[in-house]
């Protein structure tokens, strides 16, 4: 897949038809599901009948296996997803719920139709919609996945609130106008990849390295989701099973995507920052941990809490999921439907899973051991999940990083791959430049070139150098200093920079701050800046 490295493919007015293009598809996808599975008087967090659940994520997992087949095999190109389609099979899964609530015919057969129509439709339209994030900058595919979670909360609480059959009329506006916005921007992005050269990242010999680091820049994202979907479907599927119940839980999950949507709204323009998925799970389990095994024993209120901050840590992963997943393709060039198609086959199984094995034991009963002792139990198993993921995430991950870099020739025009905790606006912000760098180190060591040239070639001050120089010569920088400040626009992180000066953490803050003040900048983004 080809994406403009150099400048963002689309302009401001369509940056925003591609948020309200997303916002629509996402608010009307969830209000499919919410008001036919789970506007239900009671229930819990987002499960409603095991059969639907279980129908939908197994056909979530073979569509996504189909679709990383297809990518392997390199018979779904850029661009390729239809997406008219997609809709269409939406539409015909709403009127067959819509026959089901007539009283019409509707068997098993009928139910799985409905089932696998919603979930086919729905995984074609959004690895569509994250194919267009991943031709944006990763700056402004935050800002667009943040507006557009935004945006789409507040349209799912204005359709939650009409009746239902103005939300269904809604909803196929919603997706009549996401389809029309959707073809038009792709249109837009075809024609603009298409008049660009071919990056030397996207070349056909880097293919196999592109995936391997594409999957490790997702992979503590992805994992702290997966864990995350299987604790909520072992939850709520015994808890069905076991008929334990309580009122009001419809409304958690509108409640739930909406916090989850302000809390990266608030880290995207407020803090500046994401943090990383694994910080996310760090904070979030010990709350988790502690809140899960008094659920049976509390009241109806303590449930509706803990399951908000249940789903609202699955929301906001799921969020910083599909950032990472927009951001991997764009940087390494890998598909962003494959990327899309492991992100949710994987959640989805381990969800089908979880579904089978909780509804095993809420639904088995024996003497001695009522629904609360076997919540207790199922509550030790969840949090032995949680600690597991959460031992993996907090891996050494600088010994592997240390690895890598002696493995790698160019180890010094690599830039150093830093940790998934660094922020996601200076990765994002340090994209480009590094991916300029590696083109030209790819071009010079496949093109053959005279030897004149190649004198002249290495008797030329690196650029980057000569900048670093040039300021610390204007702004009256101490040698160490001027070391910091190549460190820091090469976007390495403060526990980076120590180590490779051999100074303290603190130091190196220190020399920060004296940076930013002899530079009169703000943030490392403003740094960077200047080397553009």
């Amino acid at each position: 897949m080809t994406y403009r490295t150099s400048d963002t493919i689309f302009s401001w007015p369509s940056a925003l038809a591609v948020i309200a293009g997303y916002a629509s598809f996402k608010a009307a996808n969830s209000s499919i599901y919410l008001s036919r599975f789970a506007q239900a008087p009671e229930s819990f967090i987002f499960m409603t009948d095991p059969s639907f659940n279980i129908m939908s994520a197994l056909a979530t997992v073979l569509c996504a296996a189909l679709v990383m087949a297809l990518c392997a095999r390199g018979l779904l190109g850029r661009f390729s997803m239809p997406v008219l389609p997609a809709v269409a099979i939406l539409l015909c899964g709403m009127a067959a719920t819509a026959a089901d609530e007539a009283a019409l015919p509707f068997d098993g057969g009928a139910l799985g139709f409905s089932v696998t129509a919603f979930a086919v439709g729905s995984i074609m339209l959004k690895m569509a919609w994250i194919e267009l994030f991943a031709c944006e900058t990763p700056r402004r595919a935050i800002v667009e996945i943040a507006c557009a979670s935004i945006a789409s909360a507040g349209l799912q609480y204005l359709l939650s609130a009409v009746e239902a059959s103005v939300a269904v009329a809604f909803i196929v506006v919603l997706l009549a106008a996401s389809a029309m916005l959707l073809v038009a921007l792709r249109r837009d992005a075809r024609a603009a990849c298409e008049s660009e050269p071919l990056p030397a990242r996207f070349q056909e010999g880097s293919t196999r390295d592109a995936r391997r680091r594409a999957f490790a820049e997702i992979s503590d994202a992805l994992l702290a989701l997966c864990v995350l979907e299987a604790a909520i479907g072992l939850i709520n599927s015994f808890m069905l099973a076991a008929s334990m119940t309580f009122a009001g839980a419809a409304s958690v999950p509108s409640v739930a995507m909406a916090i989850a949507a302000g809390l990266f709204c608030f880290a995207t323009f407020i803090m500046r920052r994401l943090p990383a998925a694994s910080a996310t799970f760090r904070m979030a389990f010990p709350i988790l941990a502690a809140m899960v095994a008094f659920v049976p024993f509390a009241s109806e209120g303590y449930s509706r809490l803990f399951s908000t901050v249940l789903l609202v840590g699955y929301d906001f992963v799921a969020l910083l999921l599909l950032y990472q997943v927009a951001y991997a393709s764009h940087k390494f060039g890998v598909s962003s439907y494959a990327l899309m198609a492991l992100f949710s086959g994987c959640t989805k199984l381990c969800l089908l899973i979880a579904l089978i094995a909780g509804g095993l034991l809420g639904g088995h009963e024996t003497e001695g051991a009522p629904s609360t002792v076997r919540f207790l139990v199922l509550s030790c198993g969840v949090i032995y999940l949680l600690a597991i993921a959460l031992i993996v995430l907090s891996r050494d991950r600088k010994k592997r990083s240390r690895k890598q870099g002696d493995a790698n020739a160019s180890a010094k025009a690599s830039n150093g791959r830093d940790d998934t905790d660094d922020a996601a606006f200076r990765e994002a912000d340090a994209a480009d430049a590094t991916d300029g760098n590696a083109q030209e180190e790819v071009g010079a060591a496949e093109s053959p070139r005279k030897a004149n040239d190649a004198n002249e070639a290495d008797e030329e001050p690196d650029p980057f150098d000569a900048t670093c120089r040039k300021l610390a010569k204007q702004c009256a920088l101490t040698g160490r200093e001027a070391e910091v400040l190549g460190h820091l626009a090469r976007g390495r992180t403060n526990t980076r920079i120590a180590e490779d000066l051999c100074i303290s953490p603190a130091t190196v803050r220190g020399h920060i701050r004296h940076i930013y003040t002899k530079l009169d900048v703000h943030d490392r983004q403003e740094l960077i800046d200047l080397f553009q």
